[in-house]
């Protein structure tokens, strides 16, 4: 019994790797990575609306614009940790 209480920890180890290992393998994104992903998306969708209506009432953009970049460059590192892993 207690040769099962030392062994289980480092099984369960192994076997938690073999997993990741295989989903890194067949290129499925963690569940972290999607939601950042999806949240990333919608906020560049909700900056292009809100941009086009600010253009359309003639009110400075410059703040939309900046939140925009920044937003696409999250996205882009966020392409990067994908690729890397």
């Amino acid at each position: 019994m207690n040769v099962l209480t030392v062994c289980t920890p480092l099984v369960i180890t192994v076997i938690v790797y073999m997993g990741d290992w295989g989903l890194a393998k067949l290129d499925v994104q963690s569940p972290a990575l999607t939601r950042a992903n999806n949240t990333v998306e919608k906020r560049i969708k909700h900056l292009i609306k809100e941009l086009k209506n600010s253009k359309e009432m003639g009110v400075c953009t410059k703040k939309i614009e900046d939140e925009y970049q920044k937003a696409v460059i999250a996205k882009s590192r966020l392409m990067d940790v994908k690729e890397a892993k």
